[in-house]
């Protein structure tokens, strides 16, 4: 699901789940820590298949997904356009000067690696300044408004607004068609779910649960290498620049254990590939 997090004045969509919102924090923390020893991974899918990765620029995902029939290809619509417009636009609706996105940026050990990926990333959403400023602007009201009314989210940004609204029946069924789609970027809008249900009485399993489905779609055509889309996202504009997608995705998670979540993730994506997936024993939604 997304998150607002706040470059240089502007509102920056950034893909990381609800329950890390307290783990952003830590990020800049855990940077600085002394890290552990690497933890092997399971083998990451090749990437290719990940259409917000290996499309050319931002823009072409935009517009071949923003009215698109299936809500995964929708929501990655969003993505692109949040990523790129509020970030990147300037006051006369041309890009904003990379100068001004470096004085935003905290001037510490990140910073280079952090501007290179704004960099990247500016490059990606270019094209989106080819257009009048009137018909960004009108894009951005009519899309404001799709999303409120949940139709450039994913399912699994969905599921989270049926668990808020207590509808856990609906959330049910929504998480099934992905588990059972196995679409990858839609597991990783599922990540925060299991602690939502349960913020009332906490399991211990919370948190490795969520951290899972943080990953898990690098197993299923999500580009999880640190030149992806979402690692330029998490080092651009959350200064988690090392290594690839799951080791920064799994800083929102300082006090989980790697291994147990590469075995977890193991274990989950073996279910999901053979049909085994079970929502209600892996979410354990309180009874009504």
């Amino acid at each position: 699901m997304l998150i607002l997090a706040s470059l240089v004045g502007v509102g920056v969509a950034v893909y990381w789940p609800e329950s890390a919102r307290h783990g952003l924090k830590t990020v800049a923390a855990s940077l600085g820590r002394h890290a552990p020893p690497p933890v092997p991974v399971p083998d990451i899918a090749a990437p290719g298949r990940d259409t917000l990765s290996a499309s050319p620029t931002l823009r072409a995902v935009y517009e071949a997904d923003v009215r698109a029939l299936d809500p995964a290809e929708r929501s990655l619509a969003w993505h692109a356009w949040s990523v790129c417009v509020p970030t990147f636009m300037g006051a006369d609706g041309g890009p904003r000067p990379l100068s001004a996105l470096a004085d935003g940026l905290p001037k510490d050990a990140t910073q280079p690696a952090r501007l290179a990926a704004m960099q990247a990333l500016a490059g990606r959403c270019a094209a989106f300044f080819d257009r009048p400023r009137a018909q960004l602007l009108e894009d951005a009201r009519l899309n404001a408004e799709r999303h409120r009314a949940g139709d450039l989210r994913s399912r699994g940004e969905l599921a989270t607004t049926a668990v808020e609204a207590g509808n856990g029946s609906d959330a049910l069924a929504l998480i099934r068609e992905i588990t059972t789609r196995r679409s990858a970027y839609e597991l990783r809008d599922l990540s925060g779910l299991v602690s939502r249900w349960h913020r009332d009485a906490p399991l211990p399993t919370d948190a490795l649960r969520d951290a899972v489905l943080l990953v898990v779609g690098c197993d299923f055509g999500m580009d999880c290498s640190a030149d992806s889309e979402l690692s330029l996202e998490l080092c651009g504009f959350n200064g988690a620049c090392s290594g690839d997608l799951v080791e920064r995705s799994l800083l929102a998670f300082p006090d989980v254990d790697r291994s147990a979540v590469n075995a977890a993730r193991v274990a989950l994506a073996a279910e999901l590939r053979e049909g085994r997936f079970d929502a209600m024993r892996y979410f354990e939604p309180p009874s009504p």
